[in-house]
């Protein structure tokens, strides 16, 4: 049976490395593109690990894999070996399994370093966040690479330092913190695998420090959360646990035009799908941000939004841009839903209830320009979503 198995295995990894792998392509020559990605217990299956993960990171292109379950930087390294101007940055002292890997080409590792070191955060920490500092273009960015404590009840117990959850939630709040006092201004993007879903009833959210602080944060991979679990990151319990937060610096980028986030999903082309991926490779797929970097739209009636109806998973928008009225529509039901209006300057504009899956909202009453939509769901931002208006 077991050499039955291995046979199955050495078929779907010989028939991936067979296949034109170009529907992984995430990255682009004009754009920002990191990922985060848990390869458990990385390399589980030897060189046909370490050839697999080789095989996907090429064909996605993404410039910077923020890495969990790192065992072997060796066994990395030959991964780096066979995709050109890739590196490998840990940073110094104890690795606990967290690493980049970037395209040299694309941006220029500035610094990179541990926070949060001292014994007396081991228990938000036990694998210290692992920071970079890079450029692209003009830009500089810092990237906090993270694996929080995994399991626990869902319910927090603030009494109990020990609670997986409680100690996941002091994590987020130490995060916040560290951001809040060094980094107010800058582009920063907490990401990793944070072992924790986001939808949880606020009582029990662990993330509910960023939701309240909508104004300075955005927990851009909601979307794919909110949308059908087949595209989730951990299919196997399946829930979605790998993230990727960003400050309002980074998600006024992610507004613009082709930019998008995602989880992507490099088991679909092997021969059993996810049953070999979570065998050969990881039981976590990546989640990625692409930040694209052409002109922005500016205020004015002659510019235009390059299509007309924008799909997304967990969600449509038509027309855009948009003259008189909006229409939106979504995949799942709202709960105490409500859309909100905000202008280029960061302006609420108008503020509605809405009851319904699929509305429309008058545009009527507003001036041409740029505007960003946002809808939420029980306090929780679902949709964010720039529009044009030209009357």
């Amino acid at each position: 049976m077991r050499c039955k198995l291995l046979t199955l295995i050495l078929i779907s990894f010989s028939y991936v490395q067979a296949q034109n792998l170009s529907f992984l392509q995430f990255g682009s020559d004009s754009s920002l593109d990191i990922a985060t990605w848990n390869i458990e217990r990385f390399p589980k299956r030897g060189q046909t690990t370490v050839d697999s993960v080789a095989q996907i990171m090429k064909a996605a292109e993404i410039d910077v894999w923020g890495l969990q379950e790192i065992n072997d930087l060796n066994e990395l390294r030959n991964v780096v070996n066979q995709i050109s101007d890739y590196s490998i940055a840990t940073g110094t002292g104890a690795q606990r399994g967290l690493a980049y890997v970037y395209n040299q080409k694309q941006v220029d590792v500035l610094k990179v370093y541990r926070i949060y070191e001292s014994s007396q955060y081991s228990s938000p920490f036990p694998r210290r966040p692992l920071v970079m500092e890079l450029k692209y273009k003009n830009d500089t960015f810092l990237l906090i690479n993270n694996h929080y404590k995994c399991c626990g009840d869902g319910s927090l117990n603030k009494s109990d330092p020990g609670d997986e959850e409680t100690r996941r939630l002091n994590a987020n709040r130490l995060l916040k913190q560290w951001v809040d006092s060094l980094h107010p201004n800058d582009n920063v993007i907490i990401l990793g695998d944070l072992n924790d879903i986001l939808k949880d009833a606020v009582r029990n959210n662990v993330f509910q420090d960023f939701f309240d602080d909508l104004t300075h944060y955005r927990v851009a991979d909601l979307m794919v959360e909110n949308g059908p679990s087949r595209n989730w990151s951990y299919p196997s319990w399946p829930s979605h646990l790998d993230h990727i937060i960003v400050t309002n610096e980074v998600s006024n980028k992610l507004n613009q035009n082709n930019s998008e986030i995602a989880c992507l999903q490099p088991d679909t082309f092997l021969v059993r799908k996810w049953s070999d991926y979570d065998y050969m490779i990881s039981d976590h797929r990546p989640v990625a941000i692409k930040l694209h970097y052409k002109e922005e739209v500016k205020d004015t009636t002659k510019d235009t939004v390059s299509v007309e109806r924008i799909h997304a998973p967990g969600f449509s928008i038509y027309p855009n841009p948009v003259s008189d009225e909006l229409f939106i529509e979504l995949d799942n039901e709202l709960i105490n839903g409500e859309l909100e209006i905000i202008n280029s300057s960061g302006k609420l504009v108008d503020r509605v209830i809405v009851k319904n899956q699929q509305f429309s909202y008058s545009t009527k009453e507003l001036k041409n320009g740029v505007y960003f939509l946002r809808v939420k769901s029980n306090g929780l931002e679902i949709l964010y979503q720039k529009i044009l208006v030209n009357h």
